[in-house]
């Protein structure tokens, strides 16, 4: 099911502590980052039935500490404390280990997805969070999109590279669902959001801006698509 007129806060931080707490920001105190998710909060991932297992894939983003992801009760993490600088050269935590990373982050998101699902063997929950399309705004790998970007500078058209950066985001989400299979798409359900709207810079009529960061449609509008079981009447 998608929704055409779906809403989040104007700024990342905020929208992923309400996704994590069911929480609106002035109640967490977390606004406008950078900013720390209490741990006195309740979270989606300690709420889960003893059975379930838990992990979070990807950007964080709620706190810098190594382990503050899993102190929030995510059984596993593998991502990015915050946003990336460099998509092919980046620094990856693993519960709280540290190294560098230089496979394209959208592509070790999934990566470490598949790697985690298919080693589980009880039901579990998975909080995904890609990097992109974030600045810095870049050529993916040519396989994951079809944009020609040859003689283009992000500097000067930063619309064809975020665009770009979306299809290879969509790209390797579709990699990540057929790798789980019918039998697995049928009994799990999917939601796909945005944590905030379209950077000024990136707009397009009719939207003239501001965009992230304001509460103006373009700043606040975001995907929403909900998929699975759950989901009766598409």
């Amino acid at each position: 099911m998608l929704f055409r007129n779906a809403y989040a806060l104007p700024t990342c931080t905020a929208t992923r502590a309400t996704l994590h707490t069911g929480r609106h920001g002035f109640r967490t105190g977390l606004g406008s980052p950078p900013g720390t998710l209490p741990l006195s909060e309740t979270t989606l991932p300690e709420i889960l039935p003893s059975t379930y297992a838990s992990a979070l894939i990807g950007k964080w983003h709620l706190g810098n500490g190594a382990t503050y992801p899993n102190q929030t009760g995510w059984q596993h993490f593998a991502g990015t404390s915050a946003n990336v600088s460099d998509y092919y050269s980046w620094t990856k935590n693993i519960n709280g280990q540290t190294s560098t990373e230089t496979n394209y982050a959208t592509s070790e998101c999934v990566d470490d997805a598949l790697a985690w699902i298919q080693a589980q063997t009880k039901p579990w929950v998975m909080s995904l969070n890609f990097q992109a399309p974030h600045a810095p705004f870049h050529a993916p790998p040519s396989a994951l999109h079809t944009y020609n970007l040859t003689g283009q500078n992000p500097r000067r058209n930063p619309q064809i590279f975020y665009k770009a950066m979306t299809q290879a985001l969509d790209t390797e989400l579709g990699r990540l669902l057929a790798q789980l299979g019918s039998a697995t798409l049928a009994k799990t359900n999917i939601l796909v959001i945005g944590d905030n709207g379209t950077p000024t810079r990136i707009l397009e009529p009719p939207f003239a801006g501001p965009g992230k960061g304001s509460v103006y449609e373009a700043g606040v509008n975001v995907p929403l698509i909900v998929a699975g079981p759950t989901v009766v009447s598409p």
